[in-house]
This record gives C-alpha cells, sequence and structure tokens, in this order.
C-alpha cells in the first residue's frame, strides 16, 4: 500500500509519497536505564537503510556572516523556536510535546527543555543549526553508534507517525538518513550520534553532550 504524509509550505498543503511508512527494520521500546530507545526487528547488514525522516522542525540560531555569543545564540534560538513552534499544525505540536524533557532542573516540560534534549545539530551539507525528527529523537546517542547518519536533499523519507503536518520552516528537501554501520543483529538496540564527540564545532545551544544519551 502508498502511503503518503502532508506538509505545509508557502500556505499549501502537498503529499509526499511514504511507501516505508510501516515496513521499518526497526521498533521503539523501554531500555532499562535509557527511557524509550530503538531496537532492529531483522539482521542489519553495513549499509541497509534503517531510516529516511524528514524534520518536523528546523531552526537557526545565528545570522550568515556572525558569531553568536553564548548568550545571544541561546536568546535567538528560543525566539526562533517558539516561532517555528507555532506554525506546525495543531496535531504536529502534540508530536513534538510527547518528546522527552531531560533538563530536570526546570520544575516543569517546556518547549525549549524538549528541544535542547532532543534536537540535533549543525551538519555542514545542509542550512540548520537545529533540526527535530521525531523518529530520530527516539534513537540514543552513543559516541560508538552502529548507524551512520547523513543528510539527503531528494530521497524519499519515513515519518515517525501518520499525517503530521511539517512547518513551512523545516526545509521540507531535506531528510535524515540513517544506515547500518557494520552488522547489526536483530534484537540489538540501534544507536546514532547527536553531535561529533571530537571534532571542532562553531557555537550551538546543545554544544556539551553526555557520551551516551536517552530518548
Amino acid at each position: 500500500m502508498a502511503w503518503s504524509r502532508s506538509f505545509a509550505v508557502g500556505g499549501l498543503e502537498h503529499k509526499v509519497p511514504e511507501p516505508w511508512l510501516h515496513d521499518r527494520p526497526f521498533r521503539l521500546e523501554e531500555i532499562p536505564g535509557r527511557g524509550l530507545g530503538a531496537v532492529a526487528t531483522k539482521d542489519l547488514l553495513p549499509g541497509d537503510v534503517v531510516l529516511l525522516e524528514r524534520p518536523i522542525l528546523a531552526i537557526r540560531s545565528d545570522e550568515k556572516g556572525t558569531e553568536p555569543t553564548a548568550m545571544s545564540g541561546i536568546m535567538t534560538f528560543t525566539a526562533s523556536a517558539r516561532k517555528v513552534y507555532k506554525a506546525l499544525s495543531e496535531e504536529g505540536r502534540a508530536e513534538v510535546w510527547k518528546l522527552h524533557d531531560a533538563c530536570l532542573q526546570k520544575p516543569e516540560k517546556s518547549l525549549e527543555g524538549i528541544l535542547f534534549t532532543n534536537c540535533i545539530g549543525r551538519d555542514q551539507t545542509v542550512r540548520f543549526d537545529a533540526a527535530l525528527c521525531l523518529a530520530l529523537s527516539r534513537f540514543n546517542h552513543s559516541c560508538c553508534p552502529n548507524l551512520e547518519q547523513s543528510w539527503d536533499e531528494d530521497a524519499g523519507h519515513v515519518p515517525s507517525s501518520g499525517d503530521v503536518r511539517v512547518s513551512m520552516m523545516s526545509l521540507s528537501l531535506t531528510k535524515v538518513r540513517l544506515v547500518a554501520a557494520q552488522p547489526v543483529k536483530a534484537g540489538e538496540e540501534l544507536f546514532t550520534h547527536y553531535a561529533a564527540a571530537l571534532a571542532p564545532r562553531p557555537f550551538v545551544f546543545f554544544r556539551a553532550l553526555p557520551a551516551l544519551r536517552w530518548s
């Protein structure tokens, strides 16, 4: 069966074919000590595609040609995050709110905490400082991941759930691709990375990440 997902660009609704919507080689389950995680449902070989997904939202935290300070970067990110979040459909906002907020110093869940916890950072091949992918956010981080992550401008993609509209600010032609980096047995947890462990990077709001994180 051919599946599709709607997203809004320029005020117009578009349908994107989703042939993999219910044929993904992983499932989400509770991982002891780490909350939800992704587990392989079949043996994987290096190069096997695990996920193709379009960000539900993407954010720039600086302006071209400028180098923000830590405080200005965080303030700009917060303002941009609220603007992009408000552009989502009601269903899209609900999907974002289901995600974990690991900023435990705050008394209750917040949009900023959800995004700080789940966004992935600047990639030199695409035009954003932070992006949120609903399915990708459920994969736990490792400094030695068994998946490789890249960005794809023209591949099909798989949404994390049904017919959720994404913001027109979410770089609708860009998808994240996860492929197996090594042989993986069915039942093993799948790991990706949310930031390069050793590579120098320009300032972004999530610069310091632990070696392992949970969704």
